[in-house]
Parts: C-alpha cells; structure tokens; sequence
C-alpha cells in the first residue's frame, strides 16, 4: 500500500506531482524576480508565493541563482522556439516579411512584462558564471539570427525569388542583439511606452538596415 501510495496520490503519479512543483515554483519565481526584483527576492519568498516548502525547493534546484537560470533559459527557449515556428508556418516570401514576421514572434513569445523583465533587467548582473551564460545566449541568438536571414529570400524585380542571397556578418547580429537589449530594456522600465506594434517595427527596421543582399 505504501508503495502504491508513492507511485500515486490524488490522482498523480510521483513524476506528475514533481512536474506540478516544478510549474509552482517557476510561476512564482517569475511573478517574484519581476516584482520584488531578483537581488531582494529570497528562497523563502519563492516558495510563500508557490504554497511549497523550503525542502521541496531544494528538491529541484540548487538556490537562487539556478531558479533564474533555469526561468531565463525558458523564456529565451521558448522566444526561439516561436520564432523558428512563425517563419515555418508564415513562410515569408519577401526580405521585409520574413524580418517583420521573426521579430513579431519574438516580441509576443515573452507573453507579458514580468517575462520581458526578467530577461533584460533582473538576470543582468546575477552572477561572474551568469553574465557568461548570458553571454553565451546572445552569441547563440546571433548564430540563429545569421542562419535564418540565409534562409530568406529576395523578391526580384521580375516577380521571380532568389534564395540565400541575403545576408549579416556575425558582428552586425551581435549588434542588433545589443540593440534589442537596450531598447527593450527602455521600453520594460518607462513610464510611457509605445506599443507592442510599435516595438516590433523599430526592431524590424534596425534588423532590416543591418541586412544586405550579397
């Protein structure tokens, strides 16, 4: 019976109940770090927000500093993931559709400013190991960014396509990465701030001077 019991309790197997935990505790790390900011925010104020316990926090994380890394890696995931899903299912047929519809994705894949937040404010500064693991994030997005700009393709004059004839050194993604952070940086702390539409056309005319046909 005890074993039985381990394996299920109210309806959920002992995988399921960890999983469910797991969503609590990063739910509420967001809401935390975005509100409270990540340097004040304490273990014991993740898990009063999630209703867990201090033992069970430490089940599935190592401190502080491992919650954000694990709530920053899921944001910039998923943004990659939506991102990479938007121009499969949009196939673009033009430069401008193609940059419009990527940054589009990515503006919405953050969902709301408690996200926005923790990416471009409260994960800057966490750590030495954390600022390189941002570092290596960035230089990631910029591989992504090169790889999908030679994807896209160009519509010529006669109405014809031509494939893998646009393109952006690896500085100038790094550039605009730069560009984002700060600018979106801006845009998550003002008091007046432009729209999301807004946003996404500043982003994609930056995106769009940096890009060239070769």
């Amino acid at each position: 019976m005890t074993a039985r019991a381990d394996r299920s309790y109210g309806g959920l197997s002992l995988e399921d109940r960890r999983e469910d935990r797991r969503r609590r505790f990063e739910a509420a790390a967001v809401m935390t770090f975005a509100h409270k900011g990540y340097a004040q925010s304490s273990v014991a104020d993740i898990c009063s927000a999630s209703k867990l316990s201090r033992r069970q926090f430490y089940e599935l994380y190592r401190d502080k500093e491992h919650m954000m890394r694990v709530v920053y890696d899921d944001i910039n995931n998923r943004a990659r993931r939506v991102v990479i899903e938007a121009i499969e299912r949009h196939d673009p047929t033009t430069a401008d559709d193609f940059i419009r519809s990527a940054i589009r994705a990515y503006v919405q894949s953050f969902g709301d400013r408690d996200r926005i937040r923790i990416a471009f404010i409260e994960a800057v500064g966490v750590s030495a190991d954390f600022e390189k693991h941002r570092q290596e994030t960035r230089e990631s997005w910029a591989s992504l960014i090169e790889a999908l700009v030679e994807r896209s393709e160009v519509v010529l004059g006669d109405g014809s396509s031509d494939h893998g004839t646009l393109g952006i050194a690896p500085w100038q993604a790094l550039a605009f990465i730069g560009s984002v952070n700060a600018f979106v940086y801006e845009w998550a702390t003002a008091e007046s701030t432009p729209s999301m539409d807004e946003l996404t056309e500043t982003l994609a005319l930056i995106l769009t001077a940096l890009v060239s046909a070769g």
